[in-house]
């Protein structure tokens, strides 16, 4: 029986598993269809996990790479801003190129604009920083003013961070109690401050022939004592915004007095700006004007003293606020 039904069955032939029971029967060979059918079905998948792993990949990079700004950021040292101030034409601008010009040597960028525009200098509060786009220091320059106590709100913007183009002097300037109701800007706080005073405010040249008489060839200037004593005033005002530091001042024109390595002008200074700030706050410079020199575009020119004199200045504001940063961290 088991064997007709091998033979005459016209079942096909299978062959029997070791249980006995037959296996099922194979696929027939793919003819293109199960692909077609196993994309449509798993493909959508495949191609979406794809493309999330490359976008979880992508923001893992971005959170990386951005952790990695971060800590650069956090690193590097804040901008120096050096406020600069005096009253009008004392040689503010000047003195900003001149300092610009010894400490980055002889660098054209930026320039502060020099002399009289119309009936005014300076007209607005800008920065002159010593590089375009990543800046270690700048100075702050300022329009000519004498700060009376009146003026205290400009003072206190003017170090608290004034914005940029800030109009304080001419036509349409902003009035103290519009310049109290400004933003202060972290950004643009004044760390230390450099006050401009030309020299022959302080001190009138008698001869040479006093000289030869034995006699102080430098004296007073008629108006010396107004001078230290608002220089005074104007030092008790800052130090109390710049947490009890002292400002740092620039004795300017020192060239109509015999240059800025004139031992003995700069000794009948010293004598009278010592009422207002210790001797190694007081710096001297020799600016000439030179008007056709600037506009020419050709490079500004400095005497040794007067670069050695302002190398030494910028090396004394970096220790003074970093020492005081370290100490506000102890």
């Amino acid at each position: 029986m088991s064997a007709s039904l091998r033979s005459g069955s016209g079942m096909p032939h299978l062959a029997l598993s070791p249980r006995g029971r037959a296996p099922r029967l194979l696929p027939s060979p793919r003819d293109g269809r199960e692909d077609a059918r196993l994309t449509s079905s798993y493909g959508g998948m495949i191609v979406r996990q794809a493309s999330t792993s490359s976008l979880q990949q992508m923001a893992t990079g971005m959170v990386s790479l951005a952790k990695l700004n971060d800590s650069h950021v956090k690193l590097r040292d804040p901008t120096l801003n050096i406020l600069v101030l005096g009253a009008p034409q004392v040689g503010k601008s000047m003195f900003i190129n001149a300092f610009r010009t010894a400490v980055t040597n002889n660098a054209k960028w930026p320039s502060a604009a020099v002399g009289i525009c119309g009936f005014y200098g300076t007209t607005t509060v800008e920065p002159f920083p010593n590089h375009p786009t990543e800046p270690t220091w700048l100075c702050i320059d300022t329009p000519g003013r004498f700060y009376e106590p009146r003026d205290k709100p400009v003072l206190e913007k003017l170090v608290a961070g004034i914005p940029w183009k800030t109009k304080l002097a001419g036509v349409k300037a902003m009035t103290a109690n519009e310049v109290e109701d400004l933003t202060p800007i972290a950004a643009n706080k004044a760390h230390q401050c450099v006050i401009v005073v030309p020299a022959n405010d302080l001190i009138e040249d008698l001869g040479w022939s006093n000289s030869l008489l034995w006699r102080n060839r430098y004296a007073p200037a008629c108006d010396a004592e107004n001078v230290v004593f608002y220089c005074k005033s104007l030092v008790s005002t800052l130090r109390g915004l710049l947490d009890d530091n002292s400002p740092f001042f620039l004795i300017s024109k020192m060239d109509k007095i015999g240059g800025a390595d004139n031992w003995e002008a700069r000794h009948a200074i010293n004598t009278l700006m010592s009422q207002c700030v210790p001797s190694n706050r007081i710096y001297y410079g020799a600016f000439p004007e030179e008007r056709a020199t600037i506009a020419t575009g050709r490079r500004m020119e400095l005497d040794s003293s007067t670069r050695d004199g302002l190398l030494h200045l910028h090396e004394d504001l970096c220790l003074s606020v970093q020492w005081n940063k370290r100490i506000d961290t102890m």
